[in-house]
């Protein structure tokens, strides 16, 4: 007995649609990784984030280390989950907590694999798996961008201000 997954039509019929546009992906209102500035996730201090402050004391003893690239990852789905943005994941909007706890389940899937937060956002954290097709973030005012390039915006600004104190 072969077992099927439940199809999403509508996910399916906006990704043909995309596809047979050209290059599947949505041009309108996107911002490119040049203009990305201070799009972050976390807007507030970072010194007063506990995953920020965990990270700090973690380096201070260990320098760079497993349980440091965690305390990265786990910074970066806690930042995507209170951001309040919405994810389009195959042309279906998500919102933050969603986002986050598909991100979770992927990264669960894959973590004897992934030993940095760089290989998180690059494996986990760009694109589905199923249709290759690049996850977005879109912001209050409608504009869109890749969450791969929005993590690791997030990601350098986090490693910036660890690595500098």
């Amino acid at each position: 007995m072969k077992i099927r997954k439940p199809v999403n039509l509508l996910g399916c019929a906006l990704l043909l649609l995309a596809l047979i546009a050209g290059s599947g992906e949505v041009a309108f209102g996107e911002k490119d990784s040049e203009s990305l500035g201070d799009s972050f996730l976390f807007r507030g201090d970072l010194n007063r984030n506990p995953f920020f402050e965990q990270a700090r004391q973690q380096y201070r003893e260990h320098g760079d280390s497993t349980q440091l690239e965690e305390l990265k990852i786990r910074y970066l789905l806690h930042a995507l989950r209170n951001s309040g943005f919405t994810l389009i994941r195959n042309g279906i909007p998500y919102d933050s907590k969603k986002a986050a706890r598909h991100l979770e389940k992927k990264y669960l899937m894959q973590k004897w694999k992934i030993r940095t937060a760089h290989e998180f956002i690059d494996s986990v954290g760009s694109n589905s798996w199923i249709s290759g097709e690049k996850y977005r973030i879109e912001f209050p005012g409608g504009d869109q961008a890749f969450l791969g390039d929005i993590l690791m915006n997030e990601l350098n600004r986090f490693e910036s201000q660890l690595y500098t104190k």
